[in-house]
């Protein structure tokens, strides 16, 4: 318990409570989070030893409630850290990989 990532919301002195998510097995790490009036995307990288996932989460509500881990890409070899694209429009999500760097827009992933 109290290991792993978290989720929590704090708007003036209330915080909600902390949300656990990412697989602690997968060494789930370096979360980045996008919010935009009520939608918030959480993502962040797991590794299994032998591949690279980007997993995100989301809430349509501010944080009350969230979908379910969904991957967004996967990768073998050495990755970079999901950014989000300061100062776009949309959220963008950056994650550079061997192959060069990939932009994920996350309206169109369901």
């Amino acid at each position: 318990e109290g290991m792993g990532l978290f989720y929590r919301d704090a708007e003036a002195a209330q915080f909600s409570v902390p949300l656990p998510f990412g697989n602690r097995d997968a060494q789930a790490g370096h979360p980045t989070v996008h919010a935009d009036a009520q939608q918030v995307n959480v993502v962040w990288r797991e590794f299994d030893g032998r591949v690279y996932r980007l997993r995100r989460m989301q809430s349509a509500d501010r944080g009350a409630t969230w979908s379910a881990p969904v991957t967004l890409a996967e990768a073998e070899g050495a990755t970079d850290l999901p950014l989000f694209v300061q100062g776009a429009r949309t959220p963008l999500l950056a994650w550079g990989k061997a192959e060069g760097v990939r932009v994920i827009d996350l309206r169109e992933v369901p």
